[in-house]
């Protein structure tokens, strides 16, 4: 378990690493690669990805963490659909605690496979980068075998 003094320090350094990288290129899916790495490392993420909204109306994911191209490449939500789906058409963040007893967790890319013992829930947290209000809209989705009680703890900064 970590102390605060710790957590103050990790978090600090996070926020330190996300301000270099996000000033560090304008090649969005590198840059939102580059981020999900960090926030993996740094939260205990096992899996990530950033799913932009294309002209034809669909999400797609551009950046992934902890699965490879192929499965990123089937990560394409239409709006409403599954948890992504929700997210772009209402706007609204979504924490599920186990992604097993969801309904709407589609696993369309279908990296949750046995790299997670069973014994083991996922958790999720999934959240809109941009207001519908704007121009261009994104979806990031962070998973994790840890309590959502403890993810948004770590993300409190």
């Amino acid at each position: 378990m970590r102390t605060a003094s710790k957590n103050g320090n990790i978090e600090l350094v996070t926020v330190y690493e996300v301000s270099k990288i996000l000033n560090s290129s304008l090649d969005l899916p590198k840059t939102m690669r580059n981020l999900l790495n960090v926030l993996s490392t740094h939260l205990q993420m096992q899996r990530g990805m950033v799913a932009l909204l294309q002209e034809d109306g669909y999400l797609q994911v551009i950046a992934a963490t902890g699965m490879n191209k192929e499965e990123s490449a089937l990560g394409r939500f239409r709006s409403g659909e599954g948890v992504m789906g929700n997210i772009l058409k209402s706007g609204m963040p979504a924490v599920v605690p186990d992604i097993t007893q969801e309904a709407l967790f589609l696993n369309r890319t279908g990296s949750r496979r046995a790299t997670i013992p069973a014994a083991r829930h996922q958790s999720s947290i999934s959240l809109q980068l941009r207001p519908r209000s704007a121009r261009s809209s994104s979806v990031c989705k962070l998973s994790s075998a840890v309590a959502p009680a403890s993810l948004i703890s770590s993300m409190s900064w």
